[in-house]
């Protein structure tokens, strides 16, 4: 009889032992998947973007080969937003804001890029701090600054 109690304690052990392994096979399962789908959406965050706005990110210019445009914007523009846009008159534009520091005041800021879709080439074309359009000048000047 007590090897009968010691089998039924081994099979009930064996069985919990299964169950617990399941248990644990479908959190790990759950969390594979959990971190595939947070892979998935970042994916879609990049990937979603449209091609102006990554023609213009991973674009240099020529004096600077070695940093992108992308690279500038994210050392020197706080929280920088991308978006393209239509226009009539100039075809597609894409635009990065955000914020920077003129000593210890935040200023917004804008600059604008022209695309050429066509030849998958794109230009500056303006500058806008805290909504006031700036000389071509200066959209040059910060643009060498922000690639340096």
């Amino acid at each position: 009889m007590t090897t009968n109690t010691a089998d039924t304690k081994k099979s009930r052990r064996k069985k919990l032992w299964k169950i617990v392994g399941a248990i644990c096979g479908v959190i790990a399962i759950l969390w594979m998947i959990s971190d595939a789908q947070k892979g998935v959406e970042k994916a879609s965050e990049w990937h979603g973007l449209d091609s102006e706005i990554q023609l213009v990110q991973s674009g240099h210019f020529s004096d600077y080969p070695d940093k992108t445009i992308g690279e500038a914007v994210d050392g020197f523009i706080r929280n920088p937003k991308w978006e393209s846009v239509e226009d009539q008159e100039e075809g597609t534009l894409v635009k990065v804001s955000g914020h920077v520091f003129q000593g210890e005041k935040p200023v917004e800021i804008m600059i604008q890029f022209v695309v050429d879709t066509k030849n998958k080439t794109f230009y500056p074309d303006a500058l806008e701090l805290d909504g006031m359009r700036q000389a071509e000048s200066e959209l040059i000047t910060l643009l060498n600054k922000m690639l340096e």
